[in-house]
Parts: structure tokens; C-alpha cells; sequence
């Protein structure tokens, strides 16, 4: 799982820099997006033996909901450093929400209904899709 977390964090990294913050910028971002990747799993791990440990119990429901949110909130602030726009309580609520929901997922690959790869091919698109929603658009520089 850890390869998918680095190439998240890159492309987080990545688009913060694009953003035209300053040169640490992407670093910062990368790394505050490891640790929510880190903390997400950490969470899912925590919240599933709390639910029972096993497939058949709450766990795996609860832990990819909690894992999702976790995820998507340490994600978006690690972004929300550099690019003030998101300082909003509505853009915070919502990349969350996607987070959380997303994070359904997880339960669904854990009792074997869906190949469990399938949460990350959703969760990140769709928190990185939430959180550039709440980025202003850039104005066009004009040609001379």
C-alpha cells in the first residue's frame, strides 16, 4: 500500500507547486499527505479490531468511514497550508464528507465484494477532486 501512498503524496506535491506557493511548499505537502495516508491506515486498522476483527462485525464499516475522514482532513490540510482559498469551513466539510464516504469502500473489499485496490482508485481522485473545488481559478495572464 505504501507505493500508492507515495505516488499520492507526489501528486499532491506536484499540484501544490503548480499553485505557485513557495519552493518548500511541495515538501511540506508531501509529507503532511504521507502522514494522512499513514493515519488513515493506522485508523482503519484501529477502528476494524475495535468492531470485532473480522469481516462479519461493524469494524471494517466503521474503520474505512473514520480511516476515509482522517485521510481526507489531514489531506486537505497539508494543502490548505499553502493555498489560503480552502481556509473554508464549507470546502473542509466537503473533502471530508467525500473522504468518509469513499472510505465505504474499504468495507466492501475487506468481506471480498469488491477487489480491495478499488478504495484507491476512488478515495484519491475524489478527495484531490474536493479539494480543487475549493481552489480559486487562476486568472488567464494576457499576451502582449
Amino acid at each position: 500500500m505504501m507505493p500508492i501512498g507515495l505516488f499520492f503524496a507526489a501528486v499532491m506535491a506536484f499540484a501544490i507547486a503548480a499553485w505557485e506557493s513557495p519552493a518548500w511548499a511541495p515538501i511540506i505537502t508531501f509529507v503532511g499527505t504521507l502522514y494522512a495516508w499513514s493515519a488513515a491506515i493506522q485508523t482503519a486498522l484501529f477502528m476494524h479490531k475495535i468492531g470485532g476483527g473480522d469481516a462479519s462485525h461493524a469494524g471494517p464499516l466503521l474503520g474505512g468511514v473514520c480511516a476515509g475522514f482522517v485521510g481526507a482532513a489531514l489531506t486537505y490540510l497539508s494543502v490548505a497550508l499553502f493555498a489560503h482559498e480552502l481556509f473554508d469551513r464549507t470546502h473542509a466539510a466537503r473533502t471530508c464528507l467525500v473522504g468518509a464516504i469513499a472510505g465505504i469502500l474499504f468495507y466492501f473489499g475487506s468481506r471480498n465484494l469488491i477487489d480491495a485496490r478499488i478504495l484507491f482508485l476512488v478515495w484519491q481522485p475524489a478527495v484531490a477532486y474536493a479539494i480543487g473545488l475549493g481552489l480559486a481559478a487562476k486568472p488567464a495572464t494576457q499576451a502582449l
